[in-house]
């Protein structure tokens, strides 16, 4: 029997990091469900898709909402059990060394390995857990604002609520650079404290110095908005999910930071092996140093299907193999779509999308950013477009914050915006309205 899926997300991602959210994917829902859930990967060009059994999420998210209304425990809960997981991940890969690496066995770094991928996959359940609660969070906050908050003042309540219980590096980063000015001191920061930013994935390498200083030479604190108190700043709701807004930059620094200090162990097993870090990214655990894993990065250049159920794993690959989204992306003949309104405002320019972390550097000044999210690494870009158009989020998503902050028309949860518009199109964001309209193809 065919099993129809919805996309999840799809990302820049190794199968390695992929195989370990699909494996967490099918975990939660099962959890969440009572009944196990059949799930599915694929993987092209360094890019991974994730899907879920028909309907299966919108379910989830719908209990989620439920269990937030009813007790606000449930997301405490959770919450600590994210910084638990997400600690103990860091702990694991700073405990990595590479003296002691080059003297392990092959079997010694294989268990490593496997560890690894253990102390991830459980840190991605709470991944997958925080990135739908805040989804759902937002939908039970935005009705506590229309009960308490006239129509009128809603957009105003939005962003004043809508601020992280604490500060995320980024306002660490904010605070230095308002005290220091001087470009090589800010870069030196950086380095010595944050030097895991731009690992976004378990064999991504560190920012450069030219990426570095790009950075820094686009912030701008004078642009950022002050966090404010209001009257609803003591309700329960809105509290938690403040703190929620703070767990969706903390999770993903769990996560970056454990990739660099992981990265060392990934060195010392793709040397081993002769082949490059991306070329050990194609395999999964169990695969190292066997005899065909030459065969299966081959194979796996060419895109790559992983289906998991009843606890079991089937991996093909090769060429010929259909991929539902990566290979196969819809090109819809529209000239306009709607989304959600990330900041108000109209602005109207050249597409230039950004699909991968390569893509920032080469944004030009006044262009429409369009992507399927944003995070941290892009605000570069984000301060030199005059627009964005996301497939991802919502009102509480980074492109909506930033978008806020710097004034600049945005709209996200667009679902196609990647998939229909193409570099050098004209367009316009109606951001008052949730309206991107397609002026010249």
């Amino acid at each position: 029997m065919k099993i129809s899926y919805d996309l999840n997300w799809r990302r820049e991602y190794s199968l390695f990091y992929g195989l370990s959210t699909l494996y967490s994917l099918a975990e939660w829902e099962e959890d969440e469900l009572g009944y196990p859930i059949i799930v599915r990967g694929e993987g092209l060009n360094g890019w991974f898709a994730t899907y879920s059994q028909k309907g299966a999420l919108q379910k989830v998210v719908s209990q989620l909402s439920k269990s937030i209304k009813k007790d606000t425990k449930y997301m405490e809960k959770s919450i600590r059990r994210l910084n638990k997981n997400g600690q103990d991940l860091v702990n694991f890969t700073k405990r990595l060394k590479s003296r002691s690496l080059s003297k392990s066995s092959n079997n010694e770094l294989k268990r490593s390995y496997d560890k690894y991928f253990n102390y991830l996959k459980e840190y991605c359940i709470c991944l997958w857990q925080s990135f739908y609660m805040v989804e759902a969070a937002s939908i039970v906050f935005e009705e506590r604002l229309r009960e308490k908050v006239s129509p009128i003042k809603l957009n105003e309540a939005i962003q004043m609520y809508s601020q992280p219980s604490k500060k995320s590096i980024m306002l660490f980063i904010k605070d230095y650079f308002e005290k220091v000015h001087d470009k090589k001191k800010r870069i030196l920061y950086i380095k010595r404290n944050f030097p895991w930013m731009g690992n976004t994935d378990v064999f991504s390498e560190p920012l450069q110095d030219s990426e570095i200083i790009d950075y820094v030479n686009s912030f701008k604190t004078q642009e950022e908005a002050a966090v404010r108190q209001g009257p609803l700043s003591n309700d329960k709701i809105i509290k938690i999910y403040q703190e929620l807004l703070y767990i969706k930059d903390k999770r993903d620094e769990y996560r970056r930071e454990a990739f660099y200090h992981g990265l060392v162990l990934m060195k010392e097993i793709a040397d081993r092996m002769k082949i490059s870090l991306k070329e050990l990214g194609l395999l999964a655990p169990g695969e190292l140093f066997s005899r065909n894993y030459k065969t299966l990065i081959k194979e796996r250049k060419h895109g790559y299907i992983i289906e998991y159920r009843s606890n079991k794993t089937i991996i093909s690959q090769g060429g010929g193999k259909k991929l539902e989204i990566l290979q196969n992306e819809t090109t819809k003949d529209v000239s306009e779509f709607k989304g959600t309104i990330g900041c108000p405002g109209i602005a109207k320019g050249e597409v230039q999308l950004i699909k991968g972390h390569s893509d920032i550097k080469k944004f030009k000044k006044g262009n429409i950013l369009v992507s399927i999210t944003t995070h941290p690494d892009y605000i570069p870009a984000m301060h030199k477009a005059s627009g964005f158009i996301t497939d991802e989020g919502g009102i509480t998503c980074h492109a909506a914050i930033v978008s806020r902050e710097l004034g600049k028309p945005c709209i996200v949860g667009t679902k196609i915006a990647t998939s229909v518009l193409k570099d050098g199109m004209v367009v316009e964001v109606r951001a008052n309205h949730g309206l991107v309209k397609i002026l010249k193809k």
